[in-house]
Parts: structure tokens; C-alpha cells; sequence
């Protein structure tokens, strides 16, 4: 590969569904479903891309880093959202994680995903 890997696009995974920048959520799907990153689309190569940390920020309150790539395992963050108000803005940035060609996991690299905002239902 010659191309630098670029940043990855940000999201949060349900299993076979994802709610992506500018959608809107239960609550329960923002807190449980994973932070996820996906490869730029004019990416050609076979990239997988695990979080290992990113910040939250629910509006109105103050940002949150969390080291793992579940809302859930913070029970600050999670008592932010059930807090929040219908249509709040949920943000997640600083997004840092690791990436892989193929089944290369052995050459991981550090890769930073786009910011994102959700919105609670």
C-alpha cells in the first residue's frame, strides 16, 4: 500500500444497523451500541478499525472521556443522556483508534475517526 490511511468516519454500531452523524436515537440504542469507525469509502484497501477511546459530550453538560468504545461502561455518561431532553445533540470526538490491514493484526496503527452528532429521540 502507498496511500496514507485517512481519518475514518465515526458511528455508532447496532449489530447490523448504525445511527450516523446527524441521526436520531432512542436513548437506549445512543448507550448501548458500540462507537464504531468505517474506512473513507475512496479507501481501496481492507481496513478493519477498533475504538479504543473517545469524548462525549451531551449538551448542556461537560465532555466525558471515555477508554473504551462502550457509552454504557461510563455510568456518568450514561446518566448524562437519560437526563438530556429529547433532541439533544450528543457529540463524540477525539475518536482514537486502531487499524489493521486484513488479517494483519500484528501491524496495528493508530488512526483517528471523524467527530460525529447524534440526537436523542
Amino acid at each position: 500500500r502507498v496511500l496514507p490511511i485517512p481519518d475514518g468516519t465515526g458511528s455508532i454500531s447496532l449489530g447490523t444497523s448504525f445511527i450516523n452523524d446527524g441521526e436520531s436515537a432512542p436513548q437506549r440504542r445512543i448507550i448501548n451500541g458500540e462507537i464504531t469507525g468505517s474506512k473513507d469509502k475512496t479507501f481501496l484497501y481492507d481496513l478493519n478499525i477498533e475504538v479504543k477511546s473517545f469524548r462525549v459530550t451531551v449538551e448542556g453538560q461537560q465532555s466525558i472521556v471515555i477508554n473504551d468504545k462502550y457509552i454504557a461502561r461510563n455510568p456518568l455518561a450514561v446518566t448524562y443522556i437519560q437526563s438530556a431532553p429529547s433532541g439533544a445533540r450528543i457529540t463524540i470526538d477525539d475518536i482514537v483508534g486502531d487499524a489493521w490491514e486484513g488479517d494483519n493484526v500484528n501491524r496495528k496503527t493508530k488512526i483517528d475517526i471523524d467527530r460525529f452528532d447524534v440526537f436523542k429521540q
